[in-house]
């Protein structure tokens, strides 16, 4: 073997380490995986957020309470039918004074007292009972000035006492009377100055005094208990 082919094995065999490496040589190592703390934290705060809306939301609709409301819309005087009811969800701390949902059927068959657009919150005091005159009933229109009758909340279905003045105060017997009790049938405005034009239903035999008698500006209407609403 010549000399130069034995130092060519002796560097090969160098090159080996006592481990069974060659020298020099160095090993690759998996890198560490490293933990994004930034987006941990964001992961958290998001996760913990969605469980805050969740919880509220949650809690929110449990408070809500299913109430009627107007599915159609409905104009004064117009007959309910089941189609034009629906339910809807409020809170419970609501003021406004709402129907729950099993009194639908009592609505059906009750007539507007005004006109009221599709979703309106139902109440009591948006219908009447009935709006036909009865044999022997008859309805009389009233055109009176603020103090001639009780309230500006005057509302179709309250029952009232009609007043009939005296004529003059020298007039003999100048003690007002009472005709009689009425249920009023519509109230309507007039102009801008508190005037209401107050329908009545009341006995045919005396509505034409009242009338007779609101001619002249001697009757007075008086609420009383009994709202026929």
């Amino acid at each position: 073997m010549s000399r130069t082919t034995k130092d060519q094995a002796s560097a090969r065999r160098g090159e080996v380490s006592g481990n069974g490496q060659r020298a020099g040589s160095f090993r690759l190592e998996p890198p560490g995986r490293r933990v994004q703390v930034p987006q941990l934290v964001v992961a958290v705060f998001l996760v913990a957020v969605g469980a805050l809306v969740a919880v509220v939301v949650f809690s929110q609709a449990a408070a809500r309470q299913p109430v009627l409301a107007l599915a159609n819309p409905v104009e004064r005087g117009e007959v309910i039918g089941s189609e034009d009811l629906m339910v809807v969800y409020v809170a419970t701390d609501d003021p406004i004074n709402t129907l729950p949902a099993e009194a639908a059927s009592g609505l059906v068959g009750l007539t507007a007292v005004a006109d009221l657009d599709a979703g309106t919150i139902v109440t009591p005091a948006h219908f009447v009972s009935r709006s036909v005159v009865d044999a022997g009933e008859g309805v009389v229109g009233l055109a009176l000035a603020p103090g001639e009758y009780p309230t500006p909340q005057l509302a179709p279905g309250d029952l009232v006492v009609v007043v009939v003045t005296a004529r003059g105060s020298s007039e003999s017997g100048a003690t007002p009377r009472v005709v009689g009790s009425a249920v009023v049938f519509d109230v309507a405005e007039l102009g801008s100055g508190g005037d209401r034009f107050v329908s009545l239903r009341m006995p045919a035999e005396v509505a034409a005094e009242v009338a007779d008698a609101a001619a002249a500006g001697r009757v007075r209407l008086v609420l009383v208990a009994g709202a026929n609403r």
